[in-house]
């Protein structure tokens, strides 16, 4: 669930959870032990998982020719010392957001709806809708770094959707709860003050509330922009992710008694999705 904060000004020193470090450092060594063991395969033309792969694997194998070996251990080794120093350089990091924030013009629980203003009465309104995961202020991070502040500047008027933390209402809430609850009833207050629909930009997470509260009341929602939202709209199905029932069974044991999910859980399922999302990220 969402952990932002309600106070005016935010200050937040960026880290790494203990957790999903050990989980980087202990891929990074996977991969560096692994590697050596499936350049056989890839000389052999298998990778096995995939034949598809198998052209592709002979042909990077020829190209290294007698130097195979040599060359996917530096390349391994380089990528670890890569990994290390994006992440040395992220815990070191000295950023602190100190930015005020824009005056609250609507508040339902723990959720609440910012305004940025316009320039003119004229100014089309733009309400943007976060992740939960994200905290809000991903989209307003600093006075030179701020996509919310840079659009008022351009002569839109932007309104910011903030989640909240869950408080006791919120701790049962599913995201379809969100949608109707929380998210359908800002559109309407940015409708009712605007006196005209309201464009729904949607962020990563969002963008996928944000299509569901647009398809349940398209007479408010005028246009609908979407950024990073993981949804394939020519996919036929949707590929699940689904865990075994030992460890269904334990997600749901543990969120029942501790009421939260912290981010180190949330960090282990994108790891189920993508192992080597991180990797490529912080090298």
């Amino acid at each position: 669930m969402a952990r932002t904060s309600h106070s005016s000004t935010h200050s937040s020193k960026v880290e790494v959870p203990p957790a999903a470090l050990g989980l980087h450092l202990g891929l990074m060594l996977l991969s560096m032990m692994s590697s050596p063991a499936a350049l056989q395969h890839a000389k052999d033309g298998l990778p096995p998982w995939n034949r598809d792969l198998r052209k592709k694997s002979q042909n990077l194998v020829r190209r290294m020719g007698r130097h195979a070996s040599a060359a996917v251990q530096s390349a391994s080794l380089n990528r670890g010392v890569a990994l290390l120093a994006g992440l040395k350089a992220f815990r070191e990091a000295e950023y602190v957001r100190t930015l005020p924030d824009p005056p609250v013009i609507w508040q339902q629980g723990g959720s609440t709806l910012m305004d940025y203003g316009a320039r003119s009465k004229a100014a089309p309104a733009v309400l943007f809708v976060p992740s939960l995961i994200n905290r809000p202020y991903v989209l307003d991070l600093s006075e030179r770094t701020s996509l919310l502040r840079f659009l008022h500047a351009e002569g839109i008027h932007p309104f910011l959707l903030d989640w909240g933390s869950p408080g006791a209402e919120e701790l049962d809430f599913d995201t379809g709860a969100y949608i109707a609850m929380r998210l359908i009833p800002a559109i309407e207050r940015v409708a009712a003050l605007t006196q005209r629909p309201v464009a729904l930009a949607g962020y990563c997470m969002g963008g996928m509330l944000a299509l569901a509260a647009a398809q349940a009341t398209p007479s408010l929602v005028s246009k609908l922009v979407l950024l990073a939202t993981p949804w394939d709209f020519h996919s036929s199905d949707f590929r699940r992710i689904a865990l075994d029932p030992e460890g269904t069974d334990k997600l749901n044991a543990f969120i029942r008694s501790n009421r939260f999910l912290p981010p180190e859980y949330v960090q282990n399922l994108f790891y189920v999705m993508d192992p080597w999302l991180f990797h490529r990220k912080y090298q």
